[in-house]
């Protein structure tokens, strides 16, 4: 039996608005959701990247 192994790739997209302008927000997630999100998925082996509104495309 062969197995087929393919990397799983991930974007994690934020505007990244809500972090920057609200405290509370901030306060919880100081490097924005997208970067909690993107750690998460990263435990469980993912090929993960993040993007944001203001980025350069």
């Amino acid at each position: 039996m062969t197995t087929n192994t393919r990397d799983i790739h991930v974007t994690v997209w934020n505007e990244y608005r809500h972090e920057r302008q609200d405290e509370g927000v901030a306060a919880i997630y100081p490097e924005g959701i997208h970067a909690t999100l993107a750690a998460a998925l990263r435990k469980a082996e993912l090929t993960v990247r993040t993007a944001t509104l203001d980025e350069p495309e």
